[in-house]
């Protein structure tokens, strides 16, 4: 018609008796299939969102000292970092970033946090485009290596 206002078009059926119940039936499975692709998308588009890039961290450690090296984006500065160090764990993270790096990650053995401190690496790059870093330091309580 020529009103317009329809969503979808769906053909009209032959009005022979085998054809005439098979109308409902084939919207029926239209509605079914459109019905799981709308659930598979929206399942694949929730996994998809909860998965968080993975982060290349590098650590050391001696006697007295843990060394985390965290890569740091380009464009933010160091009021974008937030770093808690309690004496069993650490909170990291970066502003703009979708999930924490570490979100309250527990330590092996207890550190001081009150000695232990984060700064950007290098602190002042002589190149803009020189890749910076988080240099995270956390002094242990006990001179001992972690395993």
């Amino acid at each position: 018609s020529a009103s317009g206002g329809a969503l979808l078009y769906i053909p009209a059926m032959a009005t022979s008796p085998q054809h005439s119940e098979s109308g409902p039936l084939l919207i029926l499975g239209l509605v079914t299939l459109l019905s799981a692709e709308l659930v598979l998308l929206y399942l694949l588009f929730k996994k998809c969102r909860k998965q968080a890039p993975v982060v290349e961290v590098g650590w050391t450690q001696d006697l007295n000292c843990v060394e985390i090296d965290v890569p740091f984006p380009a464009g933010a500065c160091s009021r974008d970092v937030d770093c808690k160090i309690k004496s069993g764990s650490i909170f990291l993270a970066i502003k703009g970033q979708a999930q924490p790096i570490f979100d309250n990650k527990v330590f092996f053995k207890a550190v001081q946090p009150e000695d232990s401190n984060w700064q950007l690496w290098p602190v002042a790059p002589k190149d803009p485009n020189e890749v910076r870093h988080i240099k995270i330091s956390l002094v242990k309580k006990e001179e001992k290596i972690w395993k």
